[in-house]
Parts: structure tokens; C-alpha cells; sequence
């Protein structure tokens, strides 16, 4: 067994441990309520035996390298600064922020599309929730 395959099991030996610690916590919800998160659950689990049991199957050619987390990592630290910031500036500057500079890093063309996909977005949340459901955003 490769060391790959071994990592792979011991990931869906995490995954199945913490999709049965959701799936406990769902047991003190209204049955109404509970639906929704077991669904889900039920998907990740379905998605985790297929994970576990292609990783006996497949043949791993290639290590990964640095290059390949690279555009990962950075959409990861965008995300966690649209975290940080969101406090401080609101939902809606963030997010304008956040979509805007993921847009232009995957090199969006023409402008005018990035700038018409965020105030689309934006009014859209705005008018759905703002304006329809009253939610503060």
C-alpha cells in the first residue's frame, strides 16, 4: 500500500469521525430542522467512501509541488483577509473588494464585466435580503 493511499485512508477515518460528530449533533434538532444537515451529511459521507475507495485504485503518478498550491493559497489568504476586513467595513465593501480582486487575479476581460458582476451581485443581495427579507447586512 502506498503512502498516499494510507494518507487517504486516515483522511476519510478523520472525515467519517467528524461527518458522525455532525450527524449526532443534528439528533437534539426539530426533525424539520434536522433535514437539511443530514442531507448533507449523507452527501459528504456518500462523496468520503468514494474518496476512500478510488484512493485503493489509483496509481499516483506525480508528486505535488509548490507550484501547484500556489493559486490556492493565494485565494486562501484573499479569503481570510475578506474576513478580517468584513468587520471593519461591512458586507458590502468587502465583498465588493473581495470579488473584484479574485476577478482581476483570474484575469477577468473586459473590465467592465468585473465591474458589472459586482453591483449585479451586490444589488442583488441588497434587494433579496435588505429590502425583501430585512436582514441587516
Amino acid at each position: 500500500m502506498s503512502s498516499k493511499t494510507k494518507e487517504t485512508i486516515v483522511s476519510g477515518i478523520i472525515i467519517y469521525a467528524v461527518l458522525g460528530w455532525a450527524f449526532w449533533q443534528t439528533m437534539s434538532m426539530l426533525p424539520t430542522s434536522a433535514l437539511f444537515p443530514r442531507v448533507i451529511i449523507v452527501l459528504m459521507t456518500v462523496l468520503n467512501t468514494i474518496m476512500v475507495i478510488r484512493s485503493f485504485g489509483i496509481r499516483w503518478e506525480s508528486e505535488m509541488n509548490l507550484e501547484d498550491l500556489k493559486i490556492p493559497f493565494i485565494v486562501f489568504m484573499a479569503i481570510t483577509i475578506y474576513v478580517i476586513i468584513f468587520r471593519y467595513l461591512g458586507y458590502f465593501i468587502a465583498t465588493s473588494i473581495l470579488l473584484a480582486s479574485l476577478m482581476l487575479f483570474f484575469k477577468v476581460r473586459p473590465f467592465y464585466k468585473i465591474i458589472a458582476v459586482t453591483i449585479g451581485y451586490c444589488a442583488f443581495v441588497y434587494i433579496l435580503f435588505v429590502l425583501q427579507l430585512n436582514v441587516m447586512l
